[in-house]
C-alpha cells in the first residue's frame, strides 16, 4: 500500500497542468461553499438571535387559549409580585409583559382602526429599543397615560405632539373600552403599514383601558443561556401548577420565519449542489481523459505482474490526493477570511440598513465560524472521490492487455 501511494503521488506530477486544473476545481468549489455557507449561516443566525433578543424572547408565557384566539378575554392574569419573582430567577436575563389589543381611533374629524400595544416602558426599551424610533416628542414614563403613534398615522389623522386621541374598543368580559390619550411622541418605522396602524402606551394605562388590572397578552422571557430553556420552563411550570399558563418556545412563535429561513437555506443548498455537480463532472472528465491516455501504461504494468486491483487503488489515491490538497488549500485560505468577518461583520447600507436600524437592530451580517462548514466540505470531497472512481474501475476491470499493447 505504501508503494501504491508513492506511485500515485509521482503520477500526479507527470502531467502538472491536468493536476492543476483538477485541483483548482476542488479548491474553488470548497472555498466558495465555505465562504458563502458561513455568510448564510451567520446572517440567518444573527436575524434569529436579534428577533429573540429584541422581540419575542426565548419563550413566552400566555393563556392556553390566547395563541389560537387573541381576544381580550383570553389574556393572562399575573400580578406584579409574580413578575418580580420570575425576574429574580438567576437564569432569566429579563422579561417583558405586553398588552396587544385593537381599537378605533378618533380625533374629532376622522376615524381609523389602530393596534394598541401596552408596554412597560423600561422593560420594552431593553427589548425593542423603542425609544430609538422616536422622531418627535419624548418617550413614555412608567405610568404615562399618553400614547406614541407612527408618522404615517399622524399624517393621515392630522395629529401632532400634544393633541388628544380618543380610542374605543373591547374591554375585558364585554366591557366597553374607551379613553383619551395625549400624544407624547411620533415614531418612525421602516414598515409603512406598521407605522400607520400601531400605537404604544404604558401597560398600566392599557390595563385601565381594557379594565383588566393585572392583565397581559403574553410575557416574553429572555434567558441568560438559551441552553436552559427547557429547564427554566419546567421550573416555572412547577412553581405555577395552580395557574393556567402556557409556555411557548421561540421556535413555535416564529414558525413562519423559520420556514422562510429553511426555504432560503434550501435555495443556497441547491446552489452548492449544482456547484459540486459541475466540479464533480469536471473531475470525472479529467479522470476519463487520464484513464484513456494511460491505457498502455496500465497494460504494461499489468503484464509485469501488477494486479488490476492495485491499479484501481492507485488511481483512487491520485484522485484522493488531488481532493485533499484542494480541500486543505481552501480551508487555509477561507479560514482567515471567515474569522475576520466573524469578528468584523459586514456593515449594511441603503434601505436594508435603514430598515434594521428602525427596529433597533444593528445593520450588520456576521459570518458564522462553525466546524460543520468544514466538515460538510470533507464529506462532499469524499463523495466526489468515490463518484469519480467508478469509470476507472469499469475501464480497468475490462482492460485487455494484449489488445491495448497492439494499438
Amino acid at each position: 500500500m505504501r508503494l501504491i501511494i508513492k506511485m500515485a503521488w509521482r503520477n500526479l506530477w507527470r502531467n502538472k497542468k491536468r493536476t492543476f486544473i483538477a485541483l483548482s476545481s476542488v479548491f474553488f468549489a470548497a472555498f466558495l461553499c465555505m465562504v458563502f455557507g458561513s455568510f448564510m449561516e451567520g446572517a440567518t443566525d444573527y436575524m434569529i438571535d436579534t428577533t429573540i433578543e429584541r422581540q419575542i424572547g426565548h419563550f413566552q408565557v400566555m393563556n392556553p387559549e390566547y395563541k389560537d384566539d387573541k381576544i381580550v378575554d383570553n389574556f393572562l392574569i399575573i400580578s406584579q409580585k409574580q413578575l418580580n419573582s420570575w425576574e429574580s430567577n438567576p437564569k432569566i436575563s429579563r422579561l417583558n409583559p405586553r398588552i396587544e389589543t385593537f381599537a378605533m381611533a378618533w380625533n374629532g374629524n376622522k376615524t381609523r382602526p389602530i393596534g394598541l400595544i401596552g408596554v412597560d416602558p423600561r422593560r420594552e426599551n431593553l427589548f425593542s429599543k423603542l425609544e430609538k424610533r422616536i422622531r418627535l416628542g419624548h418617550y413614555l414614563s412608567q405610568k404615562d397615560n399618553g400614547i406614541i403613534i407612527g408618522k404615517h398615522f399622524s399624517q393621515s389623522m392630522n395629529l401632532n405632539i400634544g393633541d388628544t386621541l380618543t380610542l374605543i374598543g373591547q374591554g375585558y368580559h364585554g366591557a366597553t373600552a374607551s379613553g383619551l390619550f395625549p400624544i407624547r411622541a411620533i415614531m418612525n418605522s421602516y414598515d409603512a403599514q406598521t407605522d400607520a396602524s400601531i400605537a404604544y402606551t404604558s401597560i398600566s394605562t392599557a390595563r385601565d383601558f381594557i379594565d383588566l388590572p393585572d392583565g397581559a397578552s403574553y410575557i416574553s422571557v429572555l434567558l441568560k443561556d438559551e441552553k436552559n430553556i427547557n429547564e427554566v420552563i419546567n421550573e416555572l411550570r412547577q412553581d405555577n401548577k395552580g395557574n393556567n399558563y402556557r409556555f411557548e418556545p421561540w421556535e413555535e412563535l416564529i414558525k413562519n420565519t423559520m420556514a422562510g429561513i429553511a426555504s432560503d437555506k434550501k435555495t443556497f443548498a441547491l446552489f452548492f449542489y449544482i456547484l459540486y455537480i459541475v466540479v464533480g463532472f469536471g473531475l470525472f472528465g479529467t479522470v476519463v481523459m487520464m484513464t484513456n491516455e494511460r491505457e498502455k501504461e496500465f497494460s504494461v504494468m499489468s503484464s509485469l505482474g501488477m494486479k488490476k486491483k492495485s491499479l484501481i487503488i492507485g488511481l483512487f489515491f491520485e484522485l484522493l490526493i488531488i481532493n485533499i490538497i484542494g480541500l486543505i488549500l481552501s480551508i487555509i485560505i477561507a479560514t482567515p477570511i471567515i474569522t475576520y468577518f466573524h469578528s468584523n461583520p459586514v456593515h449594511l447600507t441603503g434601505q436594508m440598513a435603514r430598515a434594521m436600524d428602525e427596529y433597533g437592530i444593528e445593520p450588520i451580517f456576521p459570518f458564522a465560524l462553525e466546524i460543520k462548514l468544514f466538515f460538510n466540505q470533507i464529506i462532499a470531497i469524499t463523495l466526489m472521490s468515490i463518484f469519480t472512481i467508478i469509470y476507472p474501475i469499469g475501464k480497468l476491470s475490462r482492460l485487455s492487455i494484449i489488445d491495448t499493447l497492439r494499438k
